[in-house]
């Protein structure tokens, strides 16, 4: 039997693109990452052998981020601040020539402040809306 090749970068460098504009705010997030919840399975079984169903539920997505707390004007945790709960495209490409995955995110507001000598950041959960998608 062949082997499946194996495609795997590190990721040193990524792009991150919200809203319709083309901002990318890489510079912005140390990490970013969609991730899948719930995904539940129903069984039942009746009183003979091909009696039996299941059902398996999609999961649910939400997308988290670990961001700096640039509050300017062109900062992602204020364009965050600003437009909390409002819903957005995302464009995410992980590995620089690689795969895009892209999503609706309901945005989240990042936490404000930190530790002394320290520079502040904050980790903010997106919702996702249905699943991300990927383009070659």
């Amino acid at each position: 039997m062949p082997q499946v090749a194996l495609a795997l970068s590190p990721m040193t460098e990524f792009e991150i693109i919200l809203g319709s504009g083309t901002d990318d705010y890489a510079r912005h997030i140390a990490s970013c990452r969609f991730v899948p919840t719930g995904g539940t399975e129903s069984r039942w079984k009746g009183g003979t052998p091909t009696a039996k169903v299941a059902h398996r539920s999609e999961s649910d997505w939400s997308c988290e981020m670990r961001l700096a707390q640039d509050f300017t004007a062109t900062g992602l945790a204020r364009y965050l601040l600003d437009n909390e709960g409002t819903e957005v495209a995302c464009t995410f490409t992980p590995v620089a020539g690689g795969v895009t995955f892209t999503a609706t995110l309901v945005l989240a507001c990042p936490e404000i402040g930190g530790t002394i000598d320290a520079f502040a950041e904050a980790t903010v959960t997106h919702t996702v809306v249905g699943k991300p998608t990927v383009t070659p």
